[in-house]
């Protein structure tokens, strides 16, 4: 963990974007995918270093090309490294402030560790088994998903499109754009999404799931849950507009994207995970019932507040190092406080008074 905290990427490289297409196989569990990666050159550099765990490259599909005028780069090698790093080395050193291309192809696997992009079994509607899949990137997991420089100081923006069978559906950071059949796949159908804005990597997320909404989906926040939990939903869907809308006003910013999804996540980790514009929870931090006691409600409250609060601190703001983890967390810990003391009716929670 050491090695994966630690900032080690070379900074000569500054990724701007990335265009993923992933198609996840939700019975063998493997994942095969194309990547895209837009980049700067900031320092002369003959290498490109990157992030990937548990990912193969299709050596042959590797293709670096200046963007100006599409001429293509010679490479040299290719190698695995030490720490979860990909080097190719070029014959000749890339132009600094010229943008470049890196195309490649890979494959993987959904995990079993509820880390990066995972497995996950749930059941539905009472007696119908599923199988899907989430993603839980933070800290340094998007690399088990596609390759990329997975630190938080390297910001950009993604376009993703998410390859699913018919009868399920997908979530990502922004909404769903169009769906298309995949030629030569029956009943398996692309999802594709709009391009985010910048943002680091660990706040990237996605799903293939057949949860359901209550929410119109026209509604700026939707709550996403098992069908059998739907009754549940009341609590998150009455109080996350009342957060959002508070802090909107605090920090006179609005909240960027243009949705925001809190998802009941059937099999998850953490307690909360502060995805851009879809924030996951494990059920019973999100999900209450109408019976549920105070402290329920307000522990759920507080995750609530704590999470959208990283939606400004944290995925508008990133701290450039894991080092400064510290501080997206202090604010989101005194925001989580103060919104839910003045949108909700709970005592103790006001943070002048911790």
């Amino acid at each position: 963990m050491a090695c994966e905290l630690n900032e080690i990427l070379p900074r000569d490289l500054e990724p701007t974007h990335y265009r993923i297409k992933i198609i996840p196989n939700l019975k063998t569990l493997d994942i095969s995918g194309v990547v895209r990666i837009t980049f700067i050159v900031k320092n002369e550099t003959n290498k490109i270093i990157f992030n990937l765990s548990n990912i193969i490259i299709v050596e042959e599909s590797v293709k670096i090309t200046q963007k100006e005028n599409s001429k293509s780069i010679e490479i040299k090698s290719q190698n695995y490294m030490e720490c979860c790093l990909y080097e190719i080395a070029l014959n000749n050193p890339l132009k600094v402030e010229e943008e470049y291309f890196l195309d490649l192809a890979y494959s993987g696997e959904l995990n079993k560790s509820l880390q990066g992009f995972y497995k996950m079994t749930y059941l539905d509607n009472f007696d119908d088994v599923r199988t899907g899949a989430s993603t839980q990137f933070s800290p340094t997991d998007a690399r088990k998903a596609f390759p990329c420089f997975d630190e938080p100081h390297f910001k950009a923006t993604f376009r993703i499109s998410i390859a699913r069978p018919s009868d399920m559906k997908t979530l990502s950071n922004m909404i769903l754009e169009k769906s298309e059949p995949i030629i030569g796949s029956d009943n398996y159908v692309w999802d594709h999404y709009p391009e985010t804005p910048k943002m680091p990597t660990y706040i990237v997320g996605f799903m293939i799931t057949t949860l359901k909404t209550t929410s119109n989906l026209d509604n700026l926040i939707r709550v996403w849950c098992r069908g059998i939990l739907l009754g549940l939903t009341d609590f998150a869907t009455d109080l996350a507009p009342k957060i959002l809308n508070y802090l909107e006003d605090y920090f006179d910013i609005k909240f960027p994207l243009p949705k925001m999804d809190l998802v009941a996540v059937p099999e998850f980790g953490f307690s909360a995970m502060e995805n851009y514009g879809m924030i996951t929870f494990r059920e019973n931090v999100l999900l209450c019932n109408k019976n549920a006691s105070i402290d329920e409600k307000k522990k759920s409250a507080l995750v609530m507040g704590h999470e959208i609060a990283h939606q400004w601190f944290g995925n508008l703001v990133t701290p450039s190092t894991w080092n400064d983890l510290w501080l997206k967390e202090g604010f989101a810990t005194y925001f989580e406080y103060l919104s839910v003391d003045k949108v909700a009716n709970f005592e103790n929670v006001n943070p002048a008074n911790l």
